[in-house]
């Protein structure tokens, strides 16, 4: 069995639960844009359970064939998923979908059967990481704990995740050790790294206080030095804008994360407008990403904006 699962801490946490079930399975941090490379990577007739990955419409066709000289394959998610992919998923993928939870309840309640029960905060921490912790599934399970016990312990582990950033390695010790019910506070070294990112990020929020700028009703920075999702959440509130942008350079490719408070989609708007300049975008209606090379950012950004704008105008 692999795991494929995402970086952040939703996919974290469902990772954990289901190596929790799986234990000794290998377990893979992938993303939509390296999914097909990460499948390539594993033998054909192996079972997968995939947790937390987008099923990128325009990447879908060489995933898919990919799916198919697998055994088995789970499919857990809760990323915006179109009918044109879900009508071609081949019939050894088990697709376990919902918008309104995160990737780490529907991993839980999916594997419940099989899981130890007090893992259920584990879920809790996921869905907190995704501001997911409103829905029914996780309201029962806050039934049986202390909801600020949970909260304190989910900040200790995204801020430390902020802060590891993409060195793959820690995440994955940090995996394992929920995988065993252990609490992040009890982590060797998150609690410190969970500070320091605190203080990392105040200061980048200083840093976005006074160097986003605005085009149109677009607020963006680039390379500020922290979590690119909080970022784009100040540079919305520093501007005034509808739609908050943080980007970073690496490799002549401009990586971002966008943040809107308005009613937008903008999981449709970066499926549509991205492939026009070269790059891919999806996530979330109101949290998602997207990857344009640098030499067309400005025109992405103008493309963006008039899209924002045309959709917005009867919410203004």
């Amino acid at each position: 069995m692999h795991i494929i699962t995402h970086g952040d801490c939703d996919g974290i946490c469902a990772g954990a639960l289901a190596f929790s079930v799986y234990y000794g399975s290998k377990v893979v941090f992938s993303n939509p844009v390296r999914l097909y490379d990460s499948l390539q990577k594993i033998d054909k007739g192996e079972s997968i359970f995939v947790c937390d990955i987008a099923l990128n419409e325009a990447l879908f066709q060489n995933v898919n064939e990919a799916f198919k000289s697998l055994s088995t394959i789970t499919y857990v998610d809760h990323h915006p998923l179109s009918s044109k992919v879900r009508s071609e998923l081949p019939s050894n993928v088990k697709l376990v979908h919902s918008l309104e939870s995160s990737t780490s309840e529907l991993t839980f309640y999916h594997l419940k059967d099989l899981i130890d029960p007090e893992m259920s905060r584990v879920a809790i921490y996921g869905a907190i990481g995704d501001y997911l912790d409103t829905s029914e599934g996780v309201q029962s399970i806050l039934e049986n704990w202390d909801k600020r016990t949970l909260y304190f312990q989910t900040g200790i582990l995204i801020q430390a995740l902020e802060a590891i950033g993409r060195k793959e390695r820690e995440k994955l010790e940090i995996l394992e050790e929920l995988s065993k019910n252990i609490p992040p506070s009890e982590i060797d070294s998150l609690t410190r790294l969970a500070v320091e990112s605190f203080q990392k990020e105040e200061n980048m929020r200083k840093y976005v206080r006074g160097n986003a700028e605005k085009l149109g009703v677009i607020g963006y920075i680039l390379d500020p030095d922290g979590p690119l999702g909080k970022a784009a959440i100040y540079a919305r509130a520093y501007t005034d804008a509808f739609v908050g942008l943080a980007g970073e350079v690496r490799r002549g490719k401009v990586e971002m994360s966008l943040r809107t408070n308005i009613e937008v989609d903008l999981n449709s708007i970066l499926v549509e407008v991205a492939p026009k300049f070269g790059g891919v975008g999806g996530g979330h209606a109101k949290a998602a990403g997207a990857e344009i090379p640098f030499d067309r950012f400005r025109d992405f950004l103008q493309a963006l904006d008039d899209r924002v704008k045309s959709i917005s105008s009867s919410n203004v």
